[in-house]
Order: C-alpha cells, then structure tokens, then sequence
C-alpha cells in the first residue's frame, strides 16, 4: 500500500509502526502486569497527544481533536507520545511539545529546513535520526467491535527521512541524564545519528 491518499491536504495522520510504539513504551510506560499492549510487555503509554478516537496506540489517555479533547490545547502533563499530523499544523504542535511539563517523544518528518523543525532542534534533549524510510500504518476501514482497536496494514516505505525527538521535561539534572542516556541506547540500533542543539547532556554520553 502506498501514500498517494495520505499525501493529500486530506489525511496527514499515519499510524506509528509498532516497534516505535515498543520503544516509546520502554522508555514512557513503567513495566507493569499488565496484559500484553501491541506486542509489548510495557505498560501502556502514559498519554498519546495525537491519536484516532479508537486509540490505536493503547495510551491511558489520549487526545483525539474531538470528543477526547484537543492535544494542541489539553495538558502534557504525565510522560507523553506524540505522532501529530504531518500538515500545516506541525509547527503548532512543535511548539506544544517544546513547552511540555513532562518528558516525552514527538515523532516528524526530519524536515531539517523548516522554522518548526529548528524548534525542535533547539529545545529537544536528544534527536534521533531514524535509519532508512520508516514503514508507518494506516487504518483499515469497515467495522469495529466496541472497545476495539480498528487494525493497521502496513504502508509502503516513508518518502521522507523520519526523526524521534526526546524531551526531559523540567526534571533535575541527574534526573534528565539517565532519561537520555536511556533513550539514546533504545534508539542507537535504529537511527544514523543524534542531533540536538539544547542537548544538555549528550556531550557527556560516552560514544
């Protein structure tokens, strides 16, 4: 399946693959006895703040633009995910997760020529640039059981370079060091590189 659909001003909201979902989930969700969420053995996620109202990445709460509340106005104030839609209005939530009160990982297009992403360069505490062309998912359509996560198929690859950028949120400086260092060994496997101009802690990371 390809991206001629999403690519249009209709539909800018592609569902995270799930083993990005198993690394946010690793580094966000404390392990728990829980059942199994997406494969993983991670608790869910603490809060995705740009979802679809069937919540397909299994957060404990979410935000959905509609009946779930807005993520560009709701608080970001428990560990976060982010996956926005990648219109227009990625510079808003840019700027939402630059000012968020708790760690987190935002998810975007590596559009390294944009204000939005200098944004995100300058207050992230870690960038990882994603390895290859991410495979994201899309919805199937048709019915749903209620209560139900509506299922994804595979897309093909990514036409654009992908990155996870990593926020601390306002935590001490031990505190935020092995946040970060956490993250950069999660992602190292997957990404080509690291990156972030407001990275207070990188230049100590042993390499």
């Amino acid at each position: 399946m390809g991206y001629n659909d999403l690519n249009s001003s209709k539909d800018h909201n592609w569902r995270t693959p799930h083993t990005v979902l198993d690394l946010a989930r690793e580094l966000l969700a404390p392990p728990r006895h829980l059942a199994l969420v997406g494969g993983a053995t991670h608790g869910a996620l603490p809060l995705d703040c740009a979802t679809a109202p069937d919540n397909p990445t299994g957060a404990t709460r979410f935000y959905d633009g509609g009946a779930a509340g807005d993520g560009l106005m709701m608080p970001w104030d428990v560990p976060w995910w982010c996956n926005p839609p990648y219109g227009r209005s990625l510079k808003a939530w840019a700027e939402r997760a630059a000012t968020a009160k708790a760690p987190g990982m935002f998810l975007a297009p590596a559009r390294v020529d944009t204000q939005w992403w200098a944004r995100i360069y300058e207050t992230a505490d870690l960038i990882g640039f994603w390895r290859g062309r991410m495979r994201f998912l899309a919805p199937l359509k048709g019915p749903v059981q209620e209560g139900q996560t509506r299922p994804g198929v595979e897309l093909d690859p990514c036409p654009f370079p992908i990155q996870i950028a990593v926020y601390t949120g306002p935590v001490d400086d031990e505190t935020g060091f092995n946040f970060v260092c956490k993250a950069r060994d999660l992602l190292a496997p997957h990404c080509n590189g690291f990156a972030s101009a407001g990275a207070r802690y990188l230049g100590e990371m042993p390499m």
